[in-house]
């Protein structure tokens, strides 16, 4: 059972991931580059979706992981889906207000 500090993590998991992606796409659309081969490859493959994937793909290996970890360290894993998608938002708002 999950409870409500988890709740709230996975839920910044979750908008991490999806700020990540957004600002991923209008950043490309202004002439920025991704420089992520995994994404880049994605994307030559299923476009914007692509991404998309690449992030559900994420979270369901963190789930599995949340689930087969014991519940005391559980709460690492959405910290650890989250941080990098956190950076990501970071860098992207930079670089887009940057060239804007």
């Amino acid at each position: 059972m999950l409870g409500p500090v988890q709740y709230k993590m996975w839920f910044v998991v979750l908008s991490a991931m999806i700020a990540d992606v957004l600002l991923t796409m209008y950043g490309l659309q202004l002439g920025l580059t991704e420089v992520n081969p995994v994404a880049v490859r994605a994307m030559e493959l299923f476009g914007y979706a692509g991404l998309g994937l690449l992030k559900t793909v994420a979270i369901g290996i963190g789930l599995l992981c949340w689930f087969l970890t014991p519940p005391q360290y559980a709460p690492v894993v959405p910290v650890g889906l989250a941080a990098p998608s956190i950076v990501a938002v970071c860098i992207n708002t930079a670089l887009v207000l940057y060239v804007m």
